[in-house]
């Protein structure tokens, strides 16, 4: 085997992460360089055990030919750890396509090349936590192009790498799917190759099958601009064949179509996603059955003209996929752009919920993964300038967001008014904010009146049984994994003219007369310790009004002529706080 020099660069803190719209650290979408002029995109995202923290596998392109390899590391926050890029002399591009957590460090799998004396070969490179090599091997001792794509670990503690070699006429017009086995330096153990496919053949992904006796390999067979269709194949723990079979997804052959992940599904059946090309491409899941038919896929405007990557089972049996959408007819962008895309699908195929990410320009998602807290991370890449403030370049796209494929987190607040008509009977209004109680899987309410008795309705009333009792109110918001509580304080019988602070909010009154009313105006008599903001909306959310509260002054009279009779809704802030909310009839 010939000698090559490894070069790596370690970048600890240095990173420039561009910070999109977001409501906090907790959910996030960044765009991350960390040298100018680059193009940077992440292929595989995976969570390290140990701390939480998350890897992200790339390419970096110096716009000069030049493509190295790197390992990003970020926290669940999305502050930058560490970068790690890789190079290799005699190649002018370092492509890692897989990683797996070790207990030493990281592994990692690719292919090398030098494009211009039209070589590449398989790459394996063991590393430790801060980028030191422990092992490393490169396939230039076969005597064909050969690639790796996809890796696994196997029980033994080594591992099954799967890819593509060119021992056919040496072209990639004559690529065969290949599969070897390593040890943990890389060293071939065995190499099983599978030819009876004609054209470009390859594997793109392995997985151990439902009872970890074997595995599942995905890949594409006889593959061109106008040609291809998707093979899976069960194999046994020494590489043989237990059963194969192609799919025609639409059974016409002016499609091309080419395979990018699969899954096991929660019922011990197999799904995959495909790339299908005709005058634009489509991007398809793919559900089979116990015969290992097709049972559905989705309809095709799901992931539109340009690209689905990863499909990943849920434990409630829905399914979450990732890739890009360019429908220009719906996201008003041109044919050309691109959004990054995430869909959650039931377990019939039905689109649930789709969100896209990104800016007026083409942005994509690679891979994903299911957080611990049930919320999903994304990888890929992210060419809309204007949302970051590069001159050119595209960035690591990472996105993170909750069940719901979100980036809010519940703000919970609520006010409460007393009946006319009783006393002791309170109406609660809620005026929470990224809940969604009414969506697909969504969040929900818990009320605590303080006196034992509980609900969950959205806007509730309470009776309490006797007066001048001391009461703490509680609203609890649950959404995903995330929660927000909000309290007031009551005491029973006594009308409500402000709310005691107890969750950290400032002492205030606050009394609006006559309600309902008839003249045309409200009176405000009011006691806040700074300046206030009071907004009045009507039912379909559109603001109607809004008055600022000095806090010097303790009056104030709202001209409401030019409003028509209805109910509104009105709310007081003061430094961005929520400090009471409720409804204003206007007759």
């Amino acid at each position: 085997m010939k000698a090559f020099s490894l070069v790596v660069s370690i970048y600890f803190f240095l990173c420039h992460s561009l910070f999109l719209q977001s409501q906090n650290n907790k959910y996030f979408q960044k765009g991350f360089f960390w040298e100018e002029n680059i193009n940077n995109h992440g292929i595989r995202v995976i969570q390290k055990p140990n701390n939480g923290n998350f890897l992200i596998i790339g390419p970096t392109n110096d716009y000069s030919g030049i493509i190295e390899g790197f390992v990003f590391e970020m926290n669940e926050y999305g502050t930058m750890v560490q970068v790690l890029e890789f190079k290799e002399e005699g190649f002018n591009r370092v492509i890692l396509r897989d990683l797996k957590i070790t207990e030493e460090g990281i592994a990692l799998v690719g292919f090398v090349e030098n494009e211009a004396e039209v070589k590449w070969y398989s790459y394996f490179l063991h590393i430790d936590e801060d980028g030191n090599i422990l092992h490393k091997k490169i396939g230039d001792d076969l005597p064909y192009n050969n690639a790796f794509f996809t890796m696994t670990p196997t029980p033994d503690g080594n591992y099954l790498v799967a890819g593509q070699i060119a021992e056919r006429r040496g072209s990639l017009s004559y690529m065969d799917p290949f599969l070897m086995k390593i040890d943990k330096e890389g060293n071939e153990l065995w190499q099983k190759q599978y030819y009876p496919y004609s054209k470009g053949n390859r594997f793109d992904e392995i997985i151990p099958n439902e009872d970890q006796t074997g595995y599942y390999l995905l890949g594409t067979v006889g593959y061109n601009v106008e040609s291809g269709e998707p093979l899976i194949m069960e194999i046994d723990e020494d590489g043989n064949v237990i059963w194969e079979k192609i799919y025609d997804v639409f059974q016409e052959d002016s499609f091309s179509t080419i395979a990018t992940s699969i899954a096991v599904t929660n019922d011990n059946q197999l799904m995959f996603t495909a790339l299908v090309n005709s005058v634009f491409a489509y991007g398809y899941i793919v559900k089979l059955d116990s015969s290992r038919n097709i049972e559905w896929r989705n309809d095709g405007d799901l992931f539109y003209s340009e690209t689905i990557k990863e499909v990943n089972p849920l434990a409630d049996g829905t399914y979450v996929a990732v890739g890009a959408n360019s429908n220009y007819l719906i996201s008003g962008k041109t044919r050309t752009d691109a959004d990054m895309q995430l869909a959650k699908l039931s377990a019939e195929g039905e689109v649930l919920w789709e969100r896209r990410y990104g800016g007026l320009s083409s942005d994509y998602g690679f891979d994903m993964m299911v957080t611990e807290e049930g919320g999903f991370i994304v990888c890929g890449r992210l060419q809309s300038l204007e949302l970051t403030d590069a001159d050119f370049g595209a960035a690591l796209y990472v996105v993170k967001t909750n069940c719901m494929g979100l980036l809010t987190e519940p703000q919970t607040s609520f006010s409460a008014e007393q009946d006319p008509e009783n006393p002791l009977t309170y109406h609660f209004t809620n005026h929470s904010e990224y809940v969604y109680p009414d969506s697909i899987d969504g969040g929900h309410f818990l009320w605590d009146f303080g006196d034992g008795a509980t609900s969950e309705e959205l806007h509730p009333t309470h009776s309490y049984a006797n007066k001048g009792e001391s009461r703490i109110v509680t609203l609890t918001a649950v959404v995903c994994s995330d929660t927000s509580r909000f309290d007031i304080k009551v005491v029973t019988g006594e009308e409500i003219v402000g709310i005691e602070g107890v969750d950290g909010l400032p002492a205030f009154s606050f009394k609006l007369y006559p309600n309902p009313t008839s003249s045309g105006q409200v009176f405000l008599d009011y006691d806040l310790p700074k300046e206030g903001l009071l907004q009045l909306y009507d039912l379909q959310g559109k603001e109607v009004g809004n008055w600022r509260l000095d806090s010097q002054n303790k009056e104030l009279i709202l001209d409401l002529e030019k409003l028509r009779s209805g109910m509104y809704v009105y709310r007081l802030t003061s430094e961005g706080a929520f400090l009471k909310g409720g409804k204003l009839v206007v007759e």
